[in-house]
């Protein structure tokens, strides 16, 4: 992840969090699938196009106790939507942004 140029938006307090997996995925309906100490790395094509979408995505991430939210910046994403970046804060979940594509 160093290379991507972590920053931490959201949750610094939290990231003793323990990690039990790393998930990668795009699909809306991620959450279903997360069982709860996921790290998950997005471009964030799955968070929806409008911020109450966007924070919908994030509470339901914070419900399955994931232990963090990381999102490549790209095409997708130049910066962090406000409404995801306060979802994740009003929630404790971490939440990271990397500033350069990892491959």
């Amino acid at each position: 992840l160093r290379a991507g140029l972590p920053e931490v938006v959201a949750g610094a307090d939290r990231l003793n969090r323990t990690v039990r997996w790393v998930h990668a995925g795009e699909v809306p309906n991620i959450a279903s699938l997360l069982k709860g100490g996921e790290l998950l790395l997005t471009t964030g094509l799955g968070l929806g196009a409008r911020p109450a979408e966007q924070r919908a995505f994030v509470r339901r991430l914070a419900d399955r106790s994931i232990a963090a939210l990381v999102v490549e910046l790209g095409p997708r994403f130049g910066r962090l939507p406000a409404s995801i970046v306060d979802a994740a804060r009003a929630a404790g979940l971490p939440l990271v942004q990397l500033h350069r594509e990892v491959p």
